[in-house]
């Protein structure tokens, strides 16, 4: 489903998952008050036992970002 459209693909309805498939699970909170918003976006691709994240080694603590962001 990744890649299809700005807004991926909703499943339901559709094929079910099968390996090779490629999904992500991006959560988000938007303040629009202030005008902002952020989302966590993980991508996992579908294999014969589960689910495997690919985007696994990223920064996800606050703190992590932080570092990432002040060494641009």
């Amino acid at each position: 489903m990744v890649g299809l459209a700005a807004h991926d693909a909703d499943n339901r309805g559709g094929p079910k998952l099968a390996p090779g498939m490629v999904i992500t699970i991006d959560p988000g909170y938007y303040n629009w008050k202030d005008g902002w918003g952020i989302r966590i976006e993980d991508i996992y691709i579908v294999t014969k036992d589960g689910f495997e994240r690919m985007s696994a080694g990223g920064p996800r603590e606050v703190d992590e970002i932080e570092k990432m962001m002040a060494s641009k």
